[in-house]
C-alpha cells in the first residue's frame, strides 16, 4: 500500500512497559521493520508505545489516513467473548478506517465491496472508489437483501456513484437467505469472484446488540482469508 500511494509508513509496537522497549526480540522488530522498508522503498519510521494498545492505536491514527493491523485474535462467537474483544473495541473507536490482515498476504489484485446504503458502507464505497480508479482494480458491487435492505435500491446507488467517477464494477444482488447469512454471502461471493480484499462498513449497531445477535462484521474478520477494510 505504502508503495502504491508513495506514502509514509508508520509502525508502531505497544508494549506494556518501558522496559520491554529494550527487549532483544522487541528491538529485532524495529529492525525487522527498518529492513523491509528500506527493501521496498518506503519511507518509514518505527516507535514504541506503552500502555493499552487499543487506546495507543486509536490516539496515533488521528494523524494517519489508515489503520493496518494483523488479525491475530479475530472476534470470537461466544457474546461474552465479543464484548471483551480487544479488535472489535479498537474498530469501534478508531478514527480511521482500519484493514486487518490475516495469515497470508494480498496482492489486493480484485476487491469486493459490500454495500447495504448506511453512511459506514458510503464511507466504504468511497474507499472502494478511489482504491478501483487510482490502482486500476476490479471492483466487484455486492448488495444483499435483508431486513431494511433492498439489494436492487442499494446497488443502483452505488452504480450511479461509481459511474460518475469513472469506475465500472460488476454487480452481485442476493439474498441473505441464498447464504444464510449476509456474512456468508460476502465471503461466498469474494470466493466466487476471485476477489483478494475485502471493503464493508463497520459495526451498525450498539455493541451490546452486537454481541448477542451476531454481526457479519465479527464473522467475515473470523472467516475471511483477505484483508478486510473496515469503514466507520
Amino acid at each position: 500500500l505504502a508503495q502504491r500511494e508513495d506514502a509514509r509508513l508508520r509502525g508502531v509496537h505497544v508494549v506494556s512497559s518501558v522496559d520491554q522497549q529494550e527487549d532483544p526480540e522487541t528491538r529485532a522488530l524495529e529492525s525487522a521493520f527498518r529492513r523491509r522498508c528500506d527493501e521496498a522503498g518506503v519511507r518509514g519510521e518505527f516507535v514504541f508505545d506503552v500502555g493499552p494498545v487499543h487506546r495507543k492505536i486509536c490516539g496515533r491514527a488521528r494523524w494517519a489516513d489508515l489503520v493496518i493491523v494483523s488479525l491475530n485474535y479475530p472476534p470470537q462467537p461466544q457474546p461474552v467473548a465479543r464484548l471483551s474483544s480487544g479488535l472489535v473495541t479498537l474498530i469501534r473507536r478508531c478514527p480511521r478506517p482500519v484493514l486487518t490482515v490475516p495469515y497470508g498476504p494480498s496482492t489486493l489484485q480484485h476487491a469486493l465491496l459490500a454495500y447495504d446504503g448506511s453512511p459506514k458502507a458510503r464511507e466504504a464505497l468511497f474507499v472502494a472508489t478511489y482504491v478501483s480508479g487510482r490502482w486500476n482494480v476490479p471492483l466487484t458491487l455486492l448488495a444483499v437483501d435483508e431486513d431494511g435492505v433492498d439489494a436492487s435500491e442499494a446497488s443502483q446507488e452505488a452504480a450511479q456513484y461509481l459511474e460518475s467517477h469513472g469506475v465500472e464494477a460488476d454487480t452481485v444482488e442476493t439474498t441473505k437467505e441464498s447464504y444464510g447469512t449476509v456474512a456468508g454471502s460476502i465471503l461466498v461471493t469474494a470466493e466466487e469472484n476471485g476477489c483478494d480484499l475485502v471493503l464493508m462498513g463497520g459495526y451498525g449497531m450498539g455493541r451490546v446488540a452486537e454481541a448477542v445477535l451476531g454481526s457479519a462484521v465479527d464473522r467475515v474478520l473470523r472467516e475471511s482469508p483477505w484483508p478486510t477494510l473496515i469503514c466507520r
